[in-house]
């Protein structure tokens, strides 16, 4: 047996709810690109459903692998939700795990299409999903409010309203810069030089990573994003690439990356004080606003 699930239908035809529930649960298996041979077997009594899914008497992990099995489960959990009036929210828990990149993007999807009838939850480590979900969003118009669960200094549970660094698109970039940027203020007041290279060179990989995100975001209009899996052909039509973009991406990533190698000792190079950091983040935010069209 595959997995077994009981309900309680007080009042409802037990055939019905077979018919409906098979009918609904294959929708849900193409829907997620889950493997249909799954056979349903069920027993009735005083109202109570007793419903078991297995493939054809077979072990299920000896023919399914165990992103297909996860796969079925979601695509039951699914057909539960909608058979069940009462399901007004649902959570779901990493429901990605062991699945390929073609699943995911189904998965992203149907989760999506859900959020349009119920309120969904997603509890997810995998940065990749999560903005995969961010993405078929937008691209829907379909809204969502987002939540960061850290693990800060062996506190677990602390609450953010901000992404993570990886996930942040440009403004929100610019933004953690420019708070970083009065933490470094303060380590250049310190006056421990040592410890004002260390957090220089790291806020200037951060620029140079803002950068990178901008080209792809603002200049490219997001054509080729990195958790993506083609091409949004339609949006090079607002692509516009002038000389003076290209400067800017020319001066900005040269100084962001002036400081992210390690340099000759003879040299002995002096790091840029916060004055000139801020600078060069203003230089990003004015190359970003440049690249929206009016």
């Amino acid at each position: 047996p595959l997995f077994f699930t009981h309900y309680s239908y007080m009042g409802y035809d037990p055939h019905f709810i077979t018919d409906k529930y098979t009918k609904t649960f294959i929708k849900e298996c193409r829907k997620l690109n889950a493997p249909s041979v799954v056979e349903i077997s069920q027993k009735n009594a005083r109202g109570t459903t007793l419903r078991k899914l297995q493939v054809a008497g077979v072990v299920a992990n000896s023919i399914l692998s165990e992103g297909e099995q996860r796969a079925i489960s979601l695509a039951d959990f699914l057909t539960e939700v909608q058979i069940n009036p009462t399901n007004k929210g649902v959570f779901f828990d990493d429901p990605v795990t062991s699945q390929d990149h073609h699943r995911r993007e189904k998965i992203a999807e149907r989760l999506v299409e859900l959020a349009l009838q119920k309120q969904v939850i997603v509890f997810t480590h995998d940065i990749a999903f999560f903005i995969r979900l961010k993405i078929t969003a937008d691209t829907t118009a379909t809204p969502y409010s987002v939540t960061t669960i850290r693990n800060i200094g062996g506190n677990p549970g602390i609450i953010s309203p901000s992404l993570p660094w990886t996930a942040q698109p440009v403004k929100q970039r610019i933004g953690t810069l420019r708070d970083r940027l009065v933490q470094l203020m303060k380590i250049e007041q310190s006056g421990n030089e040592d410890e004002y290279l260390f957090a220089a060179k790291s806020w200037y990989g951060l620029l140079r990573e803002g950068w990178e995100r901008a080209v792809e975001e603002r200049l490219f209009k997001g054509v080729v994003e990195r958790f993506s899996l083609g091409v949004q052909t339609q949006k090079l039509k607002k692509v516009v690439i002038t000389d003076e973009l290209i400067d800017y991406i020319e001066i900005g990533m040269t100084e962001s990356s002036s400081w992210i190698h390690d340099a000759a000792a003879g040299l002995n190079p002096t790091p840029p004080d916060t004055t000139k950091a801020e600078s060069d983040l203003k230089f990003l935010e004015n190359f970003a606003a440049k690249c929206i069209p009016a």
